[in-house]
């Protein structure tokens, strides 16, 4: 298939119409929309594409031509890229030309409604000069005729619930929605010891086909600042805001959709001006003054006074909106249409439109506004031990003979843990909690879960609490493969086997500290028969320097082994505060089943 840039050639762009481009910096590739119950007589654009190759969710048939990306106006005309798609595998080479080559396609069908300046497809690490040419601004949608007056539609589809579902073979075995504050993140626990013993047992058995939600009252910005204070795992999605705000992956990709529409019977400034009637009413601080949210910390003895009437004089105005008051001081005015729980039946939505609506659905929280989503439909539910007054009262006068909502007896993230198994919705016991490493499988191979409990053994070696034995130290020289490398920044190439007696000199070196180690992103692909590639960021808090590592390794008959690894020192990486001893580490693995 040639694609050139002659107006009368562009009808070729129509073979693309009833299939998906997703298209990265490095790689790109087609999916039937067939397969992803996407519209029929549409092109789609995403962008991100590295981690879905990575993940191995496209399917065959992919284009069986090689792709020829032709501009005629440049000097002699010339090829922007050729790239190969052969058994479900990227072959070749290619880059920015990928993403130069839909602003072509853009330009040439839309000439006559869109000035290319105003177009842009937003895709990541795009070199500056050509996104500012040619990336900045294009509409989610794009109506145009080609050939014989057919109607398409451009679709550019950013980082959203699009590629959060196709991260994913199929339907989320379960998606995991819960409150941060006091449900996830236990602010008495100093330690963190419960929500680590959560981050263990996501990234060891549920990561790689499950999805994580965070739904908080926080606003972006102090959000991002409790990321900098405890260890919480990546979500696939942020609802923020009270509900007013979702964001999706780690580029905190706003839902332009979601918020058009939360603009229905919303005047923000109306909000003030009532609200400004009541002196009992004070302002939270300017973070958390949202577009869709105005935010109120208020005495328990006027909020319900407060409410019936600030409701009915926002009525009179023309106003759809809800009042939510918890945590038995913040009041918060939202469009009717927003909330937790409308994010999340919002969200169960576009899952179900893409074909892929989830297994099973947890929801936990702690406070009043939490309780929304105890009433979406199907939903399993779980209020922590520590659950506030007005959440357990609204229980009792709304879910009280609910079976599949409970009152748990555990704090916080352990709550969420007793509950996985309380509803049966999978494994329940966190590599964490096993002293013995081998009682800890489901049954099947899963080389995240080997990761996983490698480094945990790795921390309680370092912490001394696993008896330095002669048997313990003969797994350790097992779990690494004999012949393999160290690679210095300096260039300096270390034998493994040093290494490991490195290592071993290690044991116990940490006792008594607040040394810890956890996982994020655990991601695998099988890229061969027995050959799988793992990615995941480690991170530790120790208190020294930041390091990277990119470290290569084997899985050998359930053994850690590893082939080479590099080391670098950086700065400021990542959102863990370094001030906090926090460490950011990516790790790249190859691995062999």
């Amino acid at each position: 298939m040639k694609l050139n840039s002659d107006r009368n050639d562009w009808e070729v762009v129509k073979d693309l119409g009833d299939r998906v481009l997703f298209v990265g910096l490095n790689q790109s590739v087609s999916v039937s929309a067939a397969e992803l119950n996407l519209r029929p007589n549409s092109i789609y654009f995403a962008d991100d594409s590295v981690d879905l190759m990575h993940k191995s969710v496209f399917k065959e048939p992919y284009f069986s031509d090689r792709l020829h990306f032709r501009d005629k106006r440049a000097s002699g005309g010339h090829d922007f890229g050729v790239f190969d798609l052969k058994d479900g595998r990227v072959t070749g080479s290619f880059g920015w030309e990928i993403v130069f080559f839909i602003a072509l396609v853009l330009e040439n069908l839309c000439l006559s409604t869109f000035n290319i300046e105003e177009l842009t497809y937003c895709t990541k690490n795009v070199p500056t000069r050509f996104a500012k040419k040619y990336l900045h601004g294009v509409p989610d949608s794009i109506q145009l005729e080609v050939s014989g007056g057919k109607q398409w539609t451009v679709h550019c589809v950013r980082v959203n619930v699009l590629r959060v579902m196709d991260r994913l073979n199929g339907s989320a075995s379960l998606v995991i929605v819960s409150d941060l504050d006091y449900t996830m993140v236990d602010h008495d626990d100093t330690e963190n010891l419960a929500l680590l013993r959560f981050n263990a047992l996501w990234e060891a058995y549920y990561r790689h086909d499950s999805l994580l939600v965070f739904s908080t009252g926080r606003s972006p910005t102090i959000y991002k600042q409790l990321r900098k204070e405890k260890p919480l795992l990546t979500p696939d999605i942020t609802v923020l805001s009270v509900g007013t705000e979702i964001i999706y992956g780690e580029s905190m990709i706003p839902d332009s959709d979601w918020e058009q529409l939360l603009n229905k019977n919303w005047n923000r400034n109306i909000v003030t001006e009532e609200t400004a009637k009541y002196p009992e009413l004070s302002l939270q601080s300017e973070t958390e003054q949202r577009p869709h949210k105005v935010s109120f910390y208020v005495e328990k003895v006027h909020a319900l006074k407060i409410t019936k009437a600030l409701s009915e004089s926002l009525q009179q105005r023309g106003l759809d909106v809800k009042i939510i008051y918890s945590g038995g001081i913040a009041l918060d005015v939202l469009p009717q249409g927003a909330g937790k729980g409308q994010a999340l039946a919002y969200l169960i939505k576009k899952f179900q439109t893409y074909g892929k609506p989830p297994l099973s659905t947890l929801v936990c929280g702690d406070s009043g506004n939490d309780a929304e989503l105890f009433s979406v439909p199907k939903v399993y539910g779980v209020m922590v031990s520590n659950a506030q007054e007005e959440l357990l009262e609204w229980h009792a006068e709304n879910a009280k003979s609910n079976p599949n909502i409970i009152h748990a007896s555990e704090r916080c993230a352990a709550a969420i843990i007793q509950a996985i198994g309380y509803f049966h919705l999978g494994p329940s016991i966190s590599p964490r909690d096993v002293s013995d490493f081998s009682e800890c499988k489901d049954g099947s191979f899963n080389p995240g879960h080997e990761v996983v409990m490698f480094y945990s053994f790795y921390e309680r070696w370092r912490r001394g609490e696993v008896q330095k034995t002669e048997q313990s130290i003969q797994k350790l020289r097992l779990s690494f493969y004999p012949l393999g490398i160290i690679v210095h920044p300096s260039g300096f190439e270390q034998p493994l086997h040093q290494y490991i007696d490195g290592v071993e000199r290690s044991y116990g070196d940490k006792q008594g500290t607040q040394f810890r180690v956890w996982l994020d992103r655990v991601s695998s692909a099988q890229i061969g028969v027995d050959i799988w590639l793992v990615k995941f960021d480690k991170w530790e808090l120790s208190g020294k320097p930041c390091l990277v590592y990119a470290m290569y390794c084997n899985i050998l008959q359930s053994l850690f082994v590893t082939l080479c690894t590099s080391e670098a020192f950086v700065s400021g990486l990542g959102d863990f505060d370094s001030t906090q001893n926090g460490f950011n580490f990516f790790l790249y693995l190859i691995m062999l089943a």
